[in-house]
């Protein structure tokens, strides 16, 4: 998948949004690299600080909660049937992601363990391929980065009620004033759902929809923190 074609006439922080979403099916952390000026997030006129809605966006983004399972379905007309799935227990965290059906699908974990991190994949039925995978950190593995929800606030915010798998959300509209829908294949909003401690659990940007179908508090056991294969 191109992920510059992806990035193309679309803002930096709607970028942000877009790439977040494909990270959830490609499992790799490359959504800075994509948004433009070096991973830096859009800045509001002045350098005045977000405001109303954008500054509630901002303070969810600073939450962090510790102890959550979480399964998301995601939606692309690109992609095929995909899931993600993400754990987090303080400083463990899990993400795995399977797209595509049969033998031709194509599955991933990444794993922040006791043990240091681990990233793993296979296709269809085969063996799992693990490796050690340095670098990475307890924000990579996640569905939306904390650092693409403080981007976002930092533009035009609308906020709402919902309920998603069984929790109350907000749900934040954000607009890019930046990018005109005159533009071929311009992205202008998106929308992210946040949990009242910071749990992402809706985002919709473009013809990309990922929404989670069941969350839990209860803590994850410590298998779930093992790779499933070794080295």
């Amino acid at each position: 998948m191109n992920l510059g074609v992806v990035g193309r006439h679309r803002g930096p922080a709607i970028v942000g949004l877009v790439v977040v979403a494909i990270v959830v099916v490609v499992s790799a952390v490359v959504w800075a690299g994509t948004r433009g000026g070096g991973g830096r997030s859009a800045e509001p006129a002045g350098g005045s600080a977000p405001a109303g809605p954008a500054a509630e966006l901002a303070g969810l983004a600073s939450r962090a909660a510790t102890t959550f399972d979480v399964v998301y379905t995601v939606s692309d007309p690109r992609l095929g049937p995909t899931t993600a799935h993400q754990w987090r227990r303080g400083p463990l965290g899990r993400l795995d992601t399977e797209s595509g059906q049969g033998d031709s699908a194509t599955s991933s974990v990444q794993v922040l363990s006791t043990s240091g991190p681990v990233a793993c994949s296979r296709t269809g039925t085969m063996p799992w391929s693990c490796a050690p995978k340095p670098g990475l950190k307890l924000a990579d593995v996640g569905v939306v980065p904390a650092e693409v929800v403080a981007s976002l606030s930092k533009l035009s915010v609308s906020v709402g009620d919902d309920r998603i798998a069984g929790q109350a959300v907000r749900c934040f509209t954000v607009t890019d004033p930046t990018v005109t829908t005159t533009t071929a294949g311009a992205i202008t909003t998106g929308e992210l759902c946040l949990t009242s401690d910071g749990v992402p659990l809706r985002l919709v940007a473009g013809s990309t929809h990922i929404e989670a179908v069941s969350f839990s508090r209860i803590r994850p056991p410590d298998s779930v923190f093992k790779p499933p294969a070794g080295p």
